[in-house]
Parts: C-alpha cells; sequence; structure tokens
C-alpha cells in the first residue's frame, strides 16, 4: 500500500518540485483516474493569513506516484477552475482549531492510503464502504468550504464513483 506519506514524498522530490514554487501551498491529495493508473491529484494555491483569503488555485498537478512520472501539469490559463468564475479569491472559513486540524489531517492521510488500494473498484466490502465514508467525512471536516468546489472539479470522476460505491 502506497502512503500519503510516500504520494507527498513523490509530489516534492526533484523532478517535480519545479511545479510548486516557494511559498505556494498545495492542497490535499485526491485520488483520480488515468488510462492504466491511478493518479494522485493536487491544486496549487496561496494563503493571505493577513486578510484570511486563499488566492484561486494558479495550476493542477497529477502524479503517478508508484512510479514517479508526471500524469499532468496544468495552469489556469491552460485548463481553468469552472469554480473560479467570476471569483479573484475565496475567504478562508475553517473553524477548526489547530488540535483538531492536525489530528483529524492525519487520519486523513491515514485514510487515503487506504482508499488508494480499492479506488475505482466495484463490490466494495462492508469495511471498505466504512473506510469510504470515514474518509468523505475527514475531508470534510478538513476543507474549507471555499475550497470544496476545487477539489470536486480536481477529481469529478473520484467523487462521482465515492458516491456511488458507499
Amino acid at each position: 500500500m502506497l502512503s500519503y506519506r510516500q504520494v507527498k514524498d513523490c509530489l516534492f522530490s526533484p523532478k517535480f518540485e519545479k511545479y510548486i514554487p516557494d511559498g505556494m501551498a498545495y492542497s490535499l491529495a485526491v485520488i483520480t483516474k488515468s488510462t492504466n493508473d491511478l493518479l494522485d491529484c493536487f491544486f496549487i494555491y496561496s494563503i493571505d493569513y493577513v486578510n484570511k483569503q486563499y488566492a484561486l488555485p494558479s495550476s493542477r498537478i497529477g502524479i503517478q506516484s508508484e512510479n514517479g512520472t508526471l500524469g499532468f501539469y496544468k495552469t489556469s490559463q491552460e485548463m481553468p477552475f469552472q469554480s473560479a468564475i467570476g471569483k479573484t479569491s475565496l475567504r478562508i472559513t475553517l473553524a477548526l482549531d489547530f488540535e483538531k486540524y492536525i489530528e483529524y489531517e492525519s487520519r486523513y492521510q491515514s485514510l487515503y492510503g487506504e482508499v488508494r488500494e480499492f479506488a475505482y473498484k466495484g463490490n466494495l466490502s462492508l469495511n471498505q464502504k466504512k473506510v469510504l465514508a470515514e474518509y468523505d467525512k475527514v475531508l470534510g471536516l478538513i476543507t474549507d468550504d471555499s475550497l470544496k468546489p476545487f477539489y470536486r472539479e480536481l477529481s469529478s470522476s473520484f467523487f462521482d464513483w465515492m458516491i456511488t460505491a458507499m
């Protein structure tokens, strides 16, 4: 099983570091399916903590973490986020305190590796459905409402699969 840590290590390997400029934030990983493989997808954006705002995502990247290859990289000019139309920035509204966020993010990372093992498969076991439901709940808790549409847009096929699989 590929862990979330391994996925992040791949994203920050020398081969991909040029895609995440210094000072930029990256989203949580979301799974998507390419022709033959799973890709771990992220969007890149910045955060203005003083004004409590996110900048609109500047790009998206999908990596094939098992073998360390680039699945895709698109700037927002090349492939605009539909969720960004008519917006210049997004308000930070996440209400979790730091300790709770860290607790839930740690759980998300653990669940991510598990979900990755059966993503896009049919006939899930009861245990896999429980893991998927918890994954969905935890992702919802640690994702700011203003960013949720961008996650969905990053991998709508995964979120569609998740709804039908549960």
